[in-house]
């Protein structure tokens, strides 16, 4: 339920742009161009700021497809196209027959390959993944990560690595012993129920640690998601469970819960975050909440995340706090420069670096 404070804003961000819906060309060229430039929600939300005005706009119901498609919701796509193909005007109903056809590559591949800086080093390289514990001597970290999409009917097959590797940066320490190698396939299938989408993720991962590495853990998990899409604000939930086989000690469990919303205010998106998480059976139980503000077009992409956790260690407050700027490089690649900042138990950890990431 949107709160009091949201509503105002959504009031004072929309109103200008009222006049600007008797010409709904407008939105959907702007949809288009902010579908091109990999702004997918954006082109959503111009899509559904059109249908909110008038029900039965074809084009509007056509850029929802192409969002669909991208996103690799099939179904969804083929169901908004043929509704226009069924009522849809003539020039509407042609358009429709030529999206008809899916995209010829159902084949898609991601590469990520990143150096950072990080002043107490630990094995998990991202700071909103809070460790026990903080290291003691700081570290140059190398990070490369592969994956390799193909849908199988309503469902999108993934298989993927990520590795790390640490170098002393000022002092001597056994690095070796910090790398990770992370395994991963998963299934993931969507699906809507009216303005509700819903997602579901089947998950096996495991992890090899040090160098060349040795088997740490792996297991199964699971993830459930909605989202209700709507012009300016998406409320989403997420829940994650995780079963982990130790290679040296008893089995774990993992579960999370996350809810937030996304609020669009032209290309400015703000995103609240609540989280609750818990390792069992005797591990620890943690609470948090965070916020991100970006930009998601343009030549320069900033972003500014922030937030807090408690955990029943007796460690205190885990405050944390992230800034990127991310510079798209033509339609396939983008480089992202990052500094983060997290601390626990009154030790401070800072890190810093560039990734580059290339897709197809």
């Amino acid at each position: 339920m949107k709160t009091l404070a949201a509503w105002a804003l959504a009031l004072l961000f929309t109103a200008p742009a009222a006049h600007a819906l008797d010409r709904p060309g407008l939105h959907l060229a702007r949809g288009q161009r902010l579908l091109i430039d990999g702004d997918l929600d954006g082109a959503e939300a111009e899509a559904r700021r059109v249908l909110a005005a008038w029900p039965d706009a074809a084009r509007a119901r056509l850029l929802l497809a192409q969002v669909a498609r991208a996103r690799g919701d099939e179904a969804t796509a083929q169901r908004l196209i043929a509704a226009v193909e069924a009522t849809g005007a003539r020039l509407a109903r042609l358009e429709a027959q030529r999206l008809r056809a899916p995209a010829s590559a159902p084949l898609r591949l991601h590469l990520a390959l990143g150096g950072q800086l990080d002043t107490r080093a630990v094995s998990t390289p991202v700071v909103a993944i809070s460790p026990p514990a903080l290291g003691d001597v700081p570290a140059w970290r190398a990070l490369v990560a592969g994956d390799v999409g193909l849908d199988v009917g309503p469902v999108e097959a993934r298989i993927g690595v990520e590795r790390t590797l640490h170098f002393e940066a000022g002092e001597e320490a056994d690095m070796a012993t910090l790398d990770r190698t992370a395994l991963w396939v998963e299934g993931r299938t969507q699906t809507t129920a009216g303005p509700t989408r819903l997602g579901l993720s089947l998950l096996g991962r495991a992890a090899l640690a040090g160098r060349p590495g040795d088997l740490a853990y792996g297991g199964p998990g699971a993830t459930a998601w909605l989202q209700i899409p709507g012009p300016v604000t998406t409320p989403w939930l997420r829940v994650s469970a995780l079963g982990l086989a130790l290679a040296d000690a008893d089995p774990l469990a993992w579960a999370e819960a996350e809810v937030g919303a996304e609020v669009r205010l032209g290309r400015v998106r703000l995103g609240p975050t609540l989280q609750a998480s818990w390792l069992g059976p005797d591990g620890w139980r943690e609470a948090g909440a965070a916020g991100r503000l970006a930009v998601t077009a343009g030549p320069v992409q900033p972003a500014l995340t922030g937030g807090a956790a408690i955990r029943d260690d007796d460690r205190g407050l885990r405050p944390h706090a992230t800034a990127a700027l991310r510079v798209p490089l033509g339609a396939h690649a983008a480089t992202r420069l990052e500094g983060a900042w997290q601390s626990v138990a009154d030790r401070h950890r800072l890190l810093g670096g560039l990734h580059l990431e290339f897709w197809r």
